[in-house]
């Protein structure tokens, strides 16, 4: 592990300094979700836009992204085909996802092949609506999203 952690589908995410002690007492198959970091200014000012939240402890750890996934790996996840009309999205692996309307702008600028990795929303007050955000990787963004099937 030390100071990149390195998930399913091959990317590697770098750790915050700091993290590292935390990051060594996962084990290699816990189940981990990638979140949107609320840290303001580890996120603006550092650059670490996401954490890592590990299920099994709870703990968390501010990570972001360094190496994308790769691309011949079968957990690899990439848009197969874009419905900018009623913004919804279908990945490599057949999933159908309807992604928030309020950030189309963002959806008008993916095109098709561009790696996505699935992250878990945070629930707050104003984004409750959406379980997921897909991160396009290509693009650095991430937009909410539900899994439709």
């Amino acid at each position: 592990l030390g100071d990149y952690l390195i998930i399913e589908d091959g990317s590697q995410w770098n750790i915050k300094y700091g993290s590292s002690k935390e990051a060594f007492s996962w084990k290699e198959n816990d189940p981990i979700m990638i979140v949107k970091n609320n840290s303001f200014y580890s996120s603006y000012f550092n650059g670490y836009g996401y954490k890592m939240v590990n299920t099994r402890t709870g703990s968390a750890i501010e990570v972001k992204l360094h190496l994308s996934p790769i691309l011949d790996n079968p957990y690899t996840l990439q848009v197969a085909a874009i419905n900018p009309t009623t913004c919804e999205v279908i990945l490599s692996d057949n999933s159908l996802w309807q992604l928030d309307p309020s950030q189309k702008k963002i959806l008008m600028k993916w095109i098709a092949s561009d790696v996505i990795i699935v992250g878990t929303n945070s629930k707050g007050w104003f984004n409750n609506s959406y379980e997921n955000i897909l991160i396009n990787v290509n693009m650095l963004q991430e937009i909410k999203a539900n899994r439709v099937e």
